[in-house]
């Protein structure tokens, strides 16, 4: 009998022990993807002071670079912020919505409205993938030609349209402008407009210019005057972090 308590409280221990290891285990694990995150945060501040540093004593030449223009765009947030951020969307893109819908909220309440950024709305409806972006492209743009300063009708247009998706035809544009309270002689008009197509295929001429080829697509840099320059690009509906980390960078720049 002796022997087999002492048995049993030998397996108890013994799985005790396996339960704290496993514990440790998991919190050793969690604390190394801490510590590896960290690492990497501070490895592209390295290169980064390493490029700029480079740069300045001439071991390297600053790549040659075209300013964008800002133009006529919708922006969103104060024009004497130091950094842009400027979007390309396709409204009938998934993954353009996802951005619109989880990442842009943030951005905006962190850094756009805090005067941090000013961001830039841009199009590249993609039509040999989504036949009606370009409809629902110009659709946004007639709708903010109505209010053009302002910023929370360009927002509610924009999601409108992504909520809308695909499914953009003729009887959808008018419950488009009817919902938008636009004026509906207006936006038909602008809807048969050349102007607005003009713009739209400047912005999907940047964008080829730029190298970028999917959506979404972005562009941040320094603003000066009513360009962006010492740009950087990347797609993708990445995460708050990327967009943070990113925005950090330009604003770490002494302009």
């Amino acid at each position: 009998m002796i022997k087999r308590i002492a048995l049993t409280v030998a397996m108890v221990l013994s799985s005790a022990a396996i339960a704290e290891d496993a514990a440790n285990t998991t919190t050793d694990i969690e604390s190394l993807k801490r510590e590896v995150a960290q690492l990497k945060r501070d490895m592209r501040v390295v290169i980064s002071n390493q490029q700029a540093l480079a740069e300045h004593t001439g071991l390297i030449k600053k790549n040659d670079q075209q300013a964008v223009q800002i133009g006529g765009s919708a922006t969103l947030g104060k024009d004497t912020a130091k950094v842009v951020l400027i979007e390309f969307t396709d409204l009938h893109c998934p993954f353009c919505k996802k951005f619109n819908n989880e990442t842009l909220p943030t951005l905006k309440e962190k850094f756009i409205d805090t005067g941090k950024i000013f961001f830039v709305g841009k199009h590249y409806p993609i039509t040999s993938l989504h036949k009606n972006a370009y409809i629902a492209a110009k659709a946004l743009e007639c709708a903010r030609s109505q209010k053009i300063d302002n910023e929370q009708h360009y927002t509610d247009a924009k999601n409108w349209l992504f909520n809308q998706g695909s499914r953009l035809y003729s009887k959808e544009l008018s419950i488009f402008a009817n919902e938008m309270e636009l004026e509906q002689k207006e936006f038909d008009a602008c809807m048969e407009s050349d102007t607005v197509e003009s713009a739209i295929d400047a912005d999907i001429a940047l964008v080829k210019q730029l190298g970028l080829s999917s959506t979404p697509a972005f562009a941040i840099g320094l603003k000066e005057g009513t360009t962006v320059t010492k740009w950087k690009t990347f797609t993708g509906a990445k995460g708050i972090d990327n967009f943070t980390d990113a925005i950090e960078q330009f604003l770490a720049i002494e302009q």
